[in-house]
């Protein structure tokens, strides 16, 4: 890789910028769902990117559902990982007994397509963001734990 990539320093911008509009963008007198203005004003220096058609701030609008999506994505990844860490552990080093039978389960949940897996999940549960982790997570865990168990054996063979 190039030291100075101009994709990953774009990438790297892009994202220090999302996080930060997710982080302050939001702050402010009145909430995303306020009515603060009239309808439809274009772009302003009060409202940077208007309002819509019920007088809300667009810009806090996106900043909070930016602020959500975030939030979301690093739940589901540190919920996978913990179970995809966890579980290519007792993978790789628990009795054997319990190993075949968390790797045999971890192979049966490839058998599962993730996006019905996920919608079943949320189906059953109630409605709010937690099913939607939840969902996402029980769907990706199962690589993560076939990386560690390969990483494991990989370095077992090394010694």
């Amino acid at each position: 890789m190039k030291r100075f990539d101009p994709m990953f320093w774009f990438g790297v911008s892009f994202l220090t910028l999302l996080v930060l509009v997710a982080v302050f963008g939001p702050m402010g007198s009145a909430g995303h769902n306020a009515i603060v203005a009239d309808p439809y004003l274009g772009p302003s220096a009060q409202h940077w990117m208007g309002t819509d058609e019920l007088g809300r701030d667009i810009f806090k609008r996106i900043a909070y559902g930016a602020r959500l999506s975030l939030m979301i994505g690093l739940s589901v990844q540190a919920l996978s990982l913990l179970i995809g860490i966890t579980a290519g552990m007792i993978g790789s080093f628990g009795p054997k007994w319990l190993r075949v039978m968390v790797l045999r389960f971890t192979d049966g949940m490839f058998a599962f397509p993730d996006i019905l897996l996920a919608i079943l999940i949320i189906g059953v549960w109630k409605t709010g963001v937690e099913p939607v982790i939840v969902a996402l997570a029980v769907t990706s865990w199962p690589g993560i734990t076939r990386l560690v168990v390969t990483q494991v054996a990989s370095l077992r063979d090394r010694e």
